[in-house]
C-alpha cells in the first residue's frame, strides 16, 4: 500500500514554500503601505492649492481596484479607506504614481511648480513603497524560514524557481518605475535650463538616485524570476529582459545622473552593481567636467576647490584598481582606446601597471599600444618584438609602415638578446627563428620595392591611379599573360596593390615577378628587367616560412615552369648550321641560363637547399591541381580560371618536352651556369687579390625575353649573319664536358683538331 503522506510530501513542501512566499509578500505590502501612508500625513502639512497626489491616484483607480465607499456607515474617506481595506492592491496603486502625473499633465496642468510638485510626491509614493518592501524583505526572512536565501541588492539571487513572481516586480511596476527616472530627471534638467533651479527641483534631483537604484532592483528581480520559469517563453523575455537592462536601461540611467549633478551618486550605484562600462563613463564626465571648471574660473577659491575634487577622484580611480582588479582596468582602459586617448594611457602607466599590461596583451588588437607599453612600461623587449611582427605581419596594409615595424621589431629582438635583456629570451634558439622571420619579411618588402622603383616611370607619367595601373600593364603586362585572362587579371590585381603601396602577400609578389614582361625603359640600378624570376626565387626562399608547405611547393613548381617558358626552345634546339660557340651562346643567352647563374654567384641555391633546381618535367600540372591554390584562392570562381590558364602553360612546356629536348638542354645548362659562375668568381680573385666575390644582383646582366611566338618566348640572341651561316657546319651539337660540342653527324668533327672553348 503506498504511504500518502510519504507520496504527497514532495506537494505539500512546495504548497508550504509557496504559503511562506505569499506571507512574505503580504507582509512586505504592508510594510509598504505603512511607508506610502506616513509619507501622506507629511505632505498633508505641506500647504498647497492642489490636493495630495494620492488622492488623484486613489480617485484614478479603477472601481474593481478599491472599495466602495459607503457614507451611510461614515466612510467618507477614499484615501483611508483604501489603506484599512485594499492595501493587498499596492502593486496596483504603484504604477499609477507615475501615470497620475502624466493624467494631470494632459488635462492641461502646465505649470512647472505644479509639475515638479507633482513628481516630487510620485517619487516619494513609489520610493516609501518600495524600499520599505525591500528593507522588510531583508529584515524578516529569518521569520519566515528564509534565512537561507542569498539576497543581493536587497533581492534574491537565486531559488526563484516555484516561486510566484514577486509583487515588487510585477512587469507594470517595472515599466512605470523606468518612465519615472526618466521623467523625473528630465524635469529638473528642463527647469534648470528654462527657469533655473525651482523649489522641490533639487529635492527631486537627489532623490533620482535612490529611484535609478530602485529601478536597477525591480528588473534585475523580474529577469531572475523569468530566467528560472521552467517554459522557454517566459525564460526568452528574461533573456531579452536582461540583455536590455544590462546594455541599455542601467547604463542610461546611470550615468544620465550627471545631467542633475549626481555623478557621484551614479558611481556609487556602478560599484555597487560592478559596472564598469557605467563607472568609467561617469569618471570620465567628472574628470572633463571638473578639469573645464578649473580652468574656466578665474576665482582662486574655486579654483582650489576644483582642483581637490580632481584629486580626489584621481584617488578613487586608483583605488578601483585595488577594489575591482581586472575588470576595471578592461573597461577603463578600452575607453582610453574608443575615446583616441590612448597616449594618456601610457603616459600614467604608473597606476596600475600590471593590469595594464595584461589588457593589452589580451587582445592582438591592441598590439599596437602593447609594444609601446612593452618597452616603456615593462622593459621587455622580446615582448615588444613579439608584439612588432604580429602588427607587421597580421595587421599592417601600407608597405611602409610594415617595413618600420618589423625593423623595429628586430631592433627590439636584437636588444633583447644582449646585454642584462638577454634573461628575456630564455634560450638564444628560440630568437634565431624570430630573427630569421624579421629578415625573410623585410626581404619581400625590399622585392617588392623593387618592382615598384622599376616600374616608377611609368607611373609618374600617369594623371591618376587608375590610368597608372592601364600604363604599367601595357608596359609590362602584355607579354608572358597574352591569351591568358586569369592570370592578366591576377598580375594586374598585383600593380594595383604596388602601385597603391599595400602590401603583397608572397604568394601574389611571386605572380608579379614571374608573370610581368622583361621591358626596359629606363636603365640604372632600379632596373630589374630580366632578373624578375631570379627574384621570383629569392622571394620564395624568404617566405619558406611564411606560406604553408603545399602553397611553397606549389608556387616554387609554378616559378620554374613559368622561367622554363621564357626562352625559345625551338630556336634553341634548331642546331643547323651553327658552330659550337653559337650554340653555347644560346644557351648563355637564356633566362634559364642567367636565372641559375645568379643562384649560384649569390649562393641563393646553396643557401636554401629548400630551392629545387627542378627538371622541366618535374613542373608539369605546376598550378593545374586544386590543392595547391586552396589556400590562396578558396573560391572556385577565382581559382578555376588560374587553372585553365596554368593548364595552357602546361601544353606549351609538353609541347618543348616532346619536340625540342627541353629536359636535354636543361641539363647542358645547369653545368654551364654553374662553371661560369665559378669562372667569374675565380677571374674576380685573380684580378683584384681577394677573396670570392659574388656578382651583384643590381648588374644589368640578364638576358631579356622580347615576345612570345605561338606560346614560345624569343630571346635576345640574334641569328648570324648570312655569310658566317654559310660557313657553320651541321652542329646538332650538345656541350661536351670540356666545354666543346659533340654533333650528331660523326664526320663533322676533324680529327687532331678538338674543338675550343
Amino acid at each position: 500500500m503506498v504511504d500518502v503522506g510519504t507520496a504527497t510530501k514532495p506537494f505539500q513542501d512546495v504548497v508550504y514554500f509557496r504559503k511562506e512566499k505569499n506571507l512574505l509578500w503580504d507582509a512586505e505590502k504592508l510594510a509598504s503601505a505603512q511607508g506610502v501612508w506616513d509619507h501622506y500625513e507629511d505632505r498633508l502639512k505641506v500647504k498647497s492649492p492642489h490636493k495630495p497626489l494620492l488622492d488623484e491616484i486613489v480617485d484614478m483607480l479603477h472601481e474593481k481596484h478599491k472599495s466602495e465607499l459607503r457614507p451611510e456607515l461614515g466612510e467618507l474617506d477614499p484615501v483611508r479607506q483604501w489603506f484599512v481595506k485594499d492595501v493587498s492592491k499596492m502593486h496596483i496603486m504603484i504604477p499609477w504614481a507615475q501615470l497620475s502625473v502624466r493624467e494631470v499633465y494632459k488635462e492641461g496642468i502646465k505649470d512647472y511648480r505644479t509639475l515638479i510638485l507633482l513628481v516630487s510626491e510620485a517619487d516619494d509614493i513609489c520610493l516609501n513603497a518600495l524600499e520599505k518592501a525591500f528593507i522588510f524583505r531583508r529584515d524578516h526572512l529569518f521569520d519566515y524560514g528564509l534565512e537561507a536565501e542569498e539576497l543581493d541588492y536587497n533581492i534574491l539571487t537565486t531559488g526563484y524557481e516555484g516561486l510566484p513572481l514577486p509583487w515588487t516586480s510585477n512587469p507594470n511596476i517595472v515599466n512605470s518605475i523606468r518612465s519615472l527616472v526618466d521623467l523625473a530627471r528630465e524635469m529638473v534638467w528642463t527647469i534648470s535650463e528654462e527657469e533655473g533651479e525651482l523649489p522641490f527641483s533639487k529635492k527631486v534631483a537627489g532623490d533620482n538616485p535612490r529611484l535609478v537604484k530602485l529601478s536597477c532592483q525591480v528588473h534585475m528581480e523580474r529577469y531572475r524570476w523569468c530566467l528560472a520559469q521552467p517554459d522557454d517563453k517566459t525564460r526568452a523575455t528574461g533573456q531579452a529582459l536582461r540583455q536590455e537592462f544590462e546594455n541599455n536601461i542601467r547604463y542610461e540611467q546611470v550615468t544620465s545622473l550627471a545631467k542633475v549633478g549626481m555623478a557621484e551618486s551614479g558611481m556609487i550605484i556602478a560599484e555597487r552593481l560592478k559596472d564598469m562600462r557605467t563607472l568609467v563613463h561617469l569618471v570620465w564626465d567628472e574628470l572633463d567636467y571638473l578639469g573645464e571648471e578649473r580652468d574656466n574660473t578665474e576665482n582662486e577659491e574655486e579654483e582650489r576647490h576644483f582642483e581637490n575634487s580632481l584629486k580626489k577622484l584621481e584617488a578613487r580611480i586608483r583605488d578601483y584598481f585595488e577594489r575591482f582588479g581586472q575588470a576595471w582596468a578592461d573597461a577603463l582602459f578600452t575607453s582610453h582606446i574608443q575615446l583616441h586617448k590612448s597616449a594618456m594611457m601610457i603616459d600614467k602607466r604608473g597606476v596600475g601597471q600590471e593590469l595594464l599590461t595584461k589588457f593589452l596583451r589580451s587582445h592582438r588588437a591592441y598590439a599596437k599600444l602593447s609594444w609601446v607599453n612593452d618597452v616603456l612600461g615593462e622593459n621587455d623587449f622580446a615582448a615588444a618584438s613579439d608584439a612588432l611582427m604580429y602588427v607587421g605581419t597580421k595587421q599592417e596594409t601600407r608597405d611602409w609602415s610594415k617595413k618600420v615595424e618589423v625593423s623595429l621589431a628586430k631592433l627590439s629582438l636584437l636588444a633583447a638578446t644582449t646585454g642584462d635583456k638577454a634573461d628575456a629570451i630564455a634560450h638564444p634558439e628560440v630568437a634565431k627563428p624570430r630573427l630569421i622571420q624579421c629578415n625573410s619579411e623585410l626581404r619581400l618588402l625590399e622585392l617588392q620595392e623593387k618592382v615598384y622603383k622599376h616600374i616608377k616611370p611609368t607611373i609618374d607619367g600617369a594623371l591618376d591611379d587608375d590610368s597608372a595601373i592601364d600604363l604599367v600593364m601595357m608596359d609590362y603586362g602584355t607579354l608572358f599573360v597574352k591569351d591568358r585572362p586569369a592570370l592578366q587579371q591576377l598580375l594586374k590585381r598585383g600593380f594595383e596593390e604596388i602601385i597603391a603601396h599595400r602590401v603583397l602577400d608572397a604568394g601574389l609578389l611571386i605572380d608579379v615577378l614571374t608573370l610581368m614582361d622583361h621591358a626596359q625603359h629606363e636603365a640604372g640600378p632600379q632596373d630589374i628587367s630580366g632578373r624578375q624570376n631570379f627574384m621570383a626565387f629569392q622571394a620564395l626562399a624568404a617566405a619558406h616560412g611564411v606560406l604553408d608547405p603545399v602553397t611553397w611547393e606549389g608556387s616554387l613548381k609554378l616559378a620554374w615552369k613559368r622561367t622554363f617558358l621564357c626562352d625559345d626552345w625551338e630556336a634553341i634546339n634548331n642546331t643547323v648550321q651553327r658552330a659550337d660557340e653559337q650554340v653555347q651562346l644560346a644557351l648563355e643567352n637564356t633566362l634559364v641560363f642567367w636565372t641559375l647563374k645568379q643562384g649560384y654567384q649569390t649562393g641563393l641555391w646553396d643557401a636554401n637547399p629548400n630551392l629545387h633546381l627542378l627538371s622541366p618535367e618535374q613542373v608539369q600540372e605546376a598550378g593545374c591541381q586544386a590543392e595547391e591554390l586552396q589556400s590562396r584562392f578558396p573560391s572556385e570562381d577565382l581559382r578555376d580560371p588560374i587553372i585553365k590558364d596554368n593548364i595552357k602553360d602546361d601544353d606549351d612546356l609538353v609541347g618543348f618536352l616532346k619536340t625540342c629536348r627541353l629536359p636535354f638542354w636543361y641539363g647542358e645548362i645547369k653545368e654551364l651556369a654553374k662553371r661560369r659562375a665559378f669562372d667569374d668568381a675565380e677571374l674576380d680573385v685573380q684580378g683584384a687579390g681577394l677573396s670570392m666575390q659574388v656578382v651583384q644582383e643590381d648588374m644589368d646582366v640578364t638576358p631579356r625575353a622580347k615576345a612570345r611566338v605561338n606560346g614560345i618566348m624569343e630571346s635576345v640572341e640574334e641569328e648570324p649573319e648570312e655569310e658566317e651561316a654559310a660557313t657553320v657546319e651541321d652542329s646538332d651539337a650538345v656541350l661536351q664536358s670540356a666545354g666543346g660540342f659533340e654533333g650528331d653527324d660523326e664526320e663533322s668533327e676533324m680529327e687532331g683538331e678538338p674543338m675550343e672553348e
